[in-house]
């Protein structure tokens, strides 16, 4: 997988995902399933039809289930949003053709609560040819939890706290008294003062299974990438995914997250 900034209502994208604005989307619901855990809730809208490469099919029980399980793993881990006892996310989802992508995904309105943002609707396109038969599981179920995590606010609302350092060798995420930078630390053995961020700014920093440049610190020092985190390119909703959210405002159940060897 590589993932790149996309182009569709703040949309991020994994696979070398281009600019599509030729892409035509469903405005019609054709279902509708709330998952909700008391303090955060996700109400996924089916759209339209399933778009398949050779076919289009009525959204059943199965095709859905993998969205409602990548909602209940979110929703394990974030319980909810600071300053507000309830908070409701509405999450269309879509799949059609992609021509160079497995997803693409992003907030579409938002709500401010306090200091930070947090989204109220947010869009989803998901590539017809991940379902095609021989297409990895994991990566397949990985790219529907990755996608939204990009409308909860990841490459959107941490783009604020977003910038280029020297000392980094590249762009970074910093907040006060991060939460994300601590837990990067514990993880990977660094003592850094700022979370790397991918080269296109929508991700956590990877340059093995995405397009960053390696980051050598001027001490020879190698920054560790975080290849297996689902929001940089891997398969794990992991302690760096889920703080990264808590710097902007979510409310994060660490004892919920699988711990994982870099």
């Amino acid at each position: 997988m590589m993932k790149i900034l996309g182009a569709l209502l703040l949309i991020t994208c994994i696979t070398g995902c281009n600019n599509e604005p030729s892409i035509h989307l469903s405005d019609e619901i054709s279902s509708v399933h709330t998952v909700t855990n008391g303090g955060l809730s996700i109400e996924l809208q089916f759209m339209g039809t399933v778009n398949l490469e050779n076919e289009q099919v009525a959204w059943d029980e199965s095709l859905r289930q993998p969205y409602i399980d990548a909602a209940n793993q979110w929703l394990s881990v974030l319980k909810g949003v600071e300053g507000k006892p309830s908070h409701k996310i509405k999450i269309a989802a879509h799949v059609t053709s992609l021509n160079a992508g497995n997803g693409m995904a992003g907030p579409d309105e938002e709500e401010i609560v306090g200091q930070y943002r947090f989204p109220v609707s947010g869009e989803m396109v998901i590539g017809n040819h991940t379902y095609a038969l021989g297409f990895d599981q994991t990566e397949f179920h990985a790219n529907i939890i990755h996608e939204m995590g990009h409308i909860f606010g990841v490459g959107s609302f941490t783009g604020k706290f977003t910038e280029y350092s020297e000392t980094y060798k590249g762009l970074v995420f910093k907040t006060e008294n991060s939460v994300s930078i601590k837990k990067y630390n514990q993880l990977y053995g660094t003592d850094v003062k700022a979370l790397p961020i991918s080269d296109d700014g929508g991700h956590l920093y990877d340059y093995v299974l995405q397009e960053d440049k390696q980051r050598i610190l001027d001490n020879g020092e190698l920054i560790p990438p975080m290849t297996k985190e689902v929001m940089s390119n891997g398969f794990k909703l992991g302690v760096v995914s889920a703080a990264i959210l808590d710097d902007i405002g979510y409310i994060v159940d660490y004892a919920e997250i699988n711990p994982y060897a870099p």
